[in-house]
């Protein structure tokens, strides 16, 4: 959830259920998204936490779907 992320480094509680559910997805078998990945302090702790894939402005601002339709 990205309330959790925004606050990864500022909160423990935060870092500490991230962490929690991305183990709990791994020994389910499930891949793991970060949303909300601002920065790239952000982006290298959720690399050590072992998430599978991040998204946010960090990245690529977001983008108009349409600009992609065909015409």
């Amino acid at each position: 959830d990205g309330s959790l992320i925004r606050n990864i480094e500022s909160k423990q509680k935060n870092n500490i259920l991230v962490d929690t559910l991305i183990n709990t997805a791994e020994e389910l078998g499930c891949k793991t998204v970060a949303e909300f990945v601002e920065t790239g302090s952000i982006a290298k702790q959720l690399i050590e936490l072992n998430v599978d894939y991040m998204q946010g402005n960090f990245f690529s601002p977001a983008q108009n779907y349409r600009s992609w339709e065909k015409k």
